[in-house]
């Protein structure tokens, strides 16, 4: 698919039938197959992959494009960039609704809860929770002293963040008071946080025939993530600045899978996730310079991640595709078919 003008960053798959979009004058009938993308050339497009074909073009940033997310429920899309402010799109009238004003740097990351509420995360150090109907930001979480790169939700209530200041945080949105908020577990990396993915149906081992998750509770979980007295795995997976790529069991803070490569560790012989429940900020305890990188693997920024239970694939700066066993941080297989950096 060709249309764009420079860095694709961001897409999104509409998972409803978008129905007729005029495409230059014409009615076009279309079905679910609707990828939107978000480009560097401050341009949004649509696609229909089925065909495939260029569709639509959505404009009206004015900085390039950095982050976007779908509703399915209320069929909308979001979009942020490079000047703070996050755009509503109407898929069916292919027009801007609204803009929501309140971050003062790039807007990294973007995800929909339920209820239309709108999840972002900036490289102004903060995250922030608005309601996308009235536009209204409910919470703001100071949750770094870096620029935040990354969010995940596992669940409704469970919310993960990563940054540059190499600290993974995990936050209970439930228990949200203002903006001095402590999270719940804390892990820190030899290198700054760009992209995360999360599991919470993997099993513990591969022989595992548990399938844990959060336990559904009207209380907020402990410090430990859990609530439950049957041993639960939530899974991070993170991909690092330094081109490194590890697994972290969100409950114990310890490493998940014993042959992610030992770079990941630190050099005062911690491990990654040096979690601390008494969190007191990141500025306390600095491990120095990440070693060099290995061999094998990234040489240069992870920037996304995928699993399907089975892999995990990560794609990063160096034009290089990774598949690794999620279990065990194995890799698998590499691919090098891009010519230049992926950025998403």
């Amino acid at each position: 698919l060709m249309g764009h003008t420079d860095e694709v960053t961001c897409f999104s798959r509409l998972d409803f039938t978008v129905g007729r979009i005029e495409v230059s004058g014409e009615s076009h009938i279309s079905q679910k197959n609707i990828l939107v993308s978000g480009s560097m050339d401050k341009d949004i497009l649509l696609w229909d992959v089925d065909r495939p074909c260029f569709l639509k073009e959505l404009s009206g940033h004015h900085c390039p494009i950095w982050s976007m997310a779908a509703d399915n429920v209320a069929k909308q899309v979001a979009s942020g960039g490079l000047e703070g402010r996050i755009f509503m799109w109407d898929i069916y009238a292919c027009a801007n609704t609204t803009q929501l004003i309140g971050h003062n740097d790039t807007i990294a990351a973007l995800s929909f809860l339920e209820n239309s509420m709108l999840l972002s995360s900036s490289h102004d150090r903060t995250v922030r929770i608005w309601d996308s109907r009235s536009g209204s930001c409910c919470h703001v979480i100071d949750a770094h002293l870096g620029r935040i790169h990354a969010h995940a939700m596992l669940g409704s209530n469970v919310l993960v963040t990563g940054a540059s200041d190499r600290f993974l945080h995990v936050w209970d949105i439930r228990a949200l008071k203002g903006k001095d908020n402590i999270p719940i577990q804390s892990s820190k990396f030899n290198s700054g946080l760009r992209c995360i993915k999360l599991s919470s149906n993997i099993t513990s081992s591969p022989s595992s025939s548990s399938h844990p998750s959060f336990p559904a509770t009207s209380s907020p979980p402990s410090s430990s993530l859990s609530s439950s007295s049957s041993p639960l795995t939530s899974i991070a997976y993170v991909g690092l600045d330094n081109g490194h790529v590890c697994g972290v069991d969100l409950m114990s803070g310890a490493p998940y899978g014993s042959e992610w490569d030992l770079y990941n560790y630190n050099r005062d012989g911690q491990s990654p996730a040096n979690r601390n429940n008494n969190y007191t900020g990141p500025h306390h305890h600095h491990p120095g310079p990440a070693p060099a990188p290995p061999c094998h693997g990234h040489s240069n920024m992870v920037c996304a991640l995928e699993l399907d239970g089975r892999s995990l694939v990560s794609a990063g700066w160096d034009a290089k595709m990774c598949v690794w066993n999620p279990h065990t941080g194995k890799l698998l297989r590499t691919f090098e078919d891009h010519t230049d950096k992926i950025t998403c």
